[in-house]
This record gives C-alpha cells, sequence and structure tokens, in this order.
C-alpha cells in the first residue's frame, strides 16, 4: 500500500461512496509499507480511480515518499494509527476511514467546516449526480459513538483537538446537506453562530397512532428536525414551486398528521434558509413556541454567523464540476 486519499479528498470520496460499506481494512504494517517508487503509481493510480474528485488530490503518504505530480498534495507522516484507520481501494491506493477523515478534516478546516463534514459522514445520504436531487439514500458512515472512540484511541495525532470540539455539535441522521446547514444554523450555540435551539433531532421518526396511521397510509413519519419534549417539527421544503404532485401531497399529509397529534410544525424554504434575517424570524417563532426568550446573548454571534453562511449548503465544490453534470 503506498498511499491514501487524505482529508477532504477522503471526505468527498466518502460522501459519494454508494459501495458496501465493510470495505476491506488495510493492515497496519502494510499502511506504513512505501518508498521512493510508491510516487508514479500514487499519480497514475489516482486519475483513474478518483476522476471525479477535486483537485489538488490530497494524498496521505509514508514519509519517505515524495508526489511530484500536477494537481496533488501531499502529506507526509510517520505517525501510528489504530487499526481500522484506512481502506482499501485498490493495491496501490486506500482511503483514510470516514474517523481519520474527520481528524484530518478538522486540521485542515475552520470550525465550522469541520462539523459540517462530521454531520455529513454521519449523515444518511451519498451524493450521485445522475440520481433524483443528486442525492441517493444509504445507511451512515460514522456515528458519533465511533468518532468518539476513534479519538479516544488516537488521542495523541494531529488534528484531535479541533475534531474534539466540533465532534460536540455534529447532528447524527441527516438526510442531505441542506438539512446539514439547517441543523447547524438552528442548533449551534450563539456563540458560534447558531440560534441556540435545544433537543432537536435529526430525522427521528414518530410512531403514528391507528387513526393517524390510516390518514398518512403509514406507521410512522420522519420530520427533518423534531423536538420530543415541545413538541415540534421543523421541515425543510427544499423547493414548493418545482416539487411533484406526489411530494407536495406527501409532504401536506406528513404536517397534517403531526398537526393532528398536537405538534406545531414550522416549514423552512429554500429562500428563508440562504437568509439570516429569516432563520432568525424561525428561531423566534419556535423559541416562543417552547417558552424560551430569544435573545442573542453572544458578542462572537455576528462574526461566527458569517462564517457559518460561508459554509454554505452544498458539498459541490469537492468535486469534479464534469462529473456533478453528469458527464461521466
Amino acid at each position: 500500500m503506498r498511499g491514501f486519499l487524505y482529508g477532504i479528498s477522503a471526505l468527498a470520496y466518502w460522501l459519494a461512496y454508494t459501495g458496501r460499506l465493510d470495505m476491506p481494512v488495510v493492515r497496519a504494517g502494510d499502511a506504513a509499507a512505501s518508498g521512493q517508487n510508491a510516487a508514479p503509481g500514487i499519480a497514475e493510480g489516482a486519475r483513474v480511480l478518483f476522476p471525479h474528485l477535486g483537485r489538488p488530490l490530497h494524498v496521505l503518504v509514508p514519509d519517505a515518499t515524495r508526489v511530484r505530480a500536477k494537481g496533488f498534495a501531499c502529506h507526509r507522516s510517520s505517525a501510528a494509527f489504530a487499526g481500522g484507520s484506512f481502506h482499501l481501494a485498490d493495491e496501490v491506493l486506500g482511503v483514510c476511514s470516514p474517523e481519520l477523515c474527520f481528524v484530518q478534516v478538522a486540521k485542515q478546516f475552520p470550525f465550522h467546516q469541520a462539523v459540517k463534514a462530521g454531520c455529513a459522514l454521519c449523515g444518511s445520504f451519498a451524493i450521485s449526480p445522475k440520481a433524483d436531487f443528486g442525492l441517493v439514500a444509504r445507511q451512515p458512515l460514522a456515528t458519533k459513538a465511533a468518532l468518539e472512540k476513534y479519538l479516544a484511541e488516537n488521542g495523541g495525532i494531529s488534528g484531535a483537538k479541533a475534531a474534539r470540539k466540533a465532534l460536540r455539535y455534529v447532528v447524527e441522521g441527516c438526510a442531505s446537506p441542506a438539512e446539514i446547514y439547517l441543523a447547524m444554523v438552528l442548533t449551534l450555540p450563539y456563540a458560534k453562530g447558531g440560534f441556540a435551539l435545544p433537543g432537536f433531532r435529526s430525522n427521528c421518526p414518530v410512531e403514528l397512532g391507528k387513526r393517524a396511521a390510516k390518514a398518512a397510509a403509514r406507521s410512522k413519519v420522519i420530520p427533518n428536525l423534531l423536538n420530543v419534549e415541545h413538541r415540534i417539527a421543523i421541515e425543510y421544503d427544499a423547493d414548493i414551486t418545482h416539487a411533484s404532485g406526489q411530494r407536495r401531497m406527501h409532504d401536506a399529509t406528513k404536517r397534517m398528521v403531526l398537526e393532528s397529534m398536537g405538534f406545531k410544525v414550522v416549514t423552512v424554504t429554500t429562500r428563508q434558509l440562504a437568509s439570516s434575517e429569516r432563520m432568525r424570524d424561525v428561531a423566534r417563532e419556535v423559541r416562543k413556541h417552547m417558552g424560551l426568550p430569544f435573545r442573542v446573548k453572544s458578542v462572537e454571534f455576528d462574526r461566527n454567523h458569517r462564517l457559518l453562511q460561508a459554509t454554505r449548503k452544498s458539498f459541490d465544490g469537492l468535486y469534479n464540476p464534469q462529473w456533478l453534470a453528469g458527464r461521466f
């Protein structure tokens, strides 16, 4: 084994990965084995295996290895990593595990980007340009518990401190990049630029009673964000005008059923999500329903809210634009 996708490139790989989640794990000894002659194989293999990933391509290699090729960023390390840190892509290249990838992204990028990456790795979607809305459903690549365990076993590696800080605010179960952004805007504390709504979980199922199940023709509904204690559901409506009739009916039925069960349902549109003032109004409405005051108490709010907005609600920048356009 000669090199591994690192950090932001590993994140891009995993977010577009739709294969089996039990990829072969690289043995620690194989992960450490490399040399000067590895460089040509890494560059050539990466062009074949990962044409859909954005450039530069970040690759982790042992200290002795040098990759001098256009479009590559080489990260050298002699650190000892715990088992399960690397997965096999082919005989030349592998990819850092989702857990190690999270630590590396936290080292490479600012706080909000690290939280966003953690939410994506713990999310239930993969990016697939040829699918409807560019996404397919899949099982999460990681959990907060798995990330915490990995950090406990690798506490001394570079990036661990930043990863622990970001992990506190990761939301599990988001089903799209937009849902990640919605969760971050609404649930991050004021000091981190969010509107500090407490107690919300993403895509947590609500089991329906017999009457509601009959009306909805299903046994449960799954709000995008849910606070069970205060019986509030927040629904993201990606595009009301372009949604199919079937989709609009599905969403309307979900809202009707939740309201019949005593939930307050708040709908957030794409236009609202793009506006700081409109999201402030949403947060004010929700906090009022919860019996909580709406007061931004942190002097850090304005600066960190701008940084949060800069993360955007897309991962498109990680990929080759031609791949995103469905051209290969």
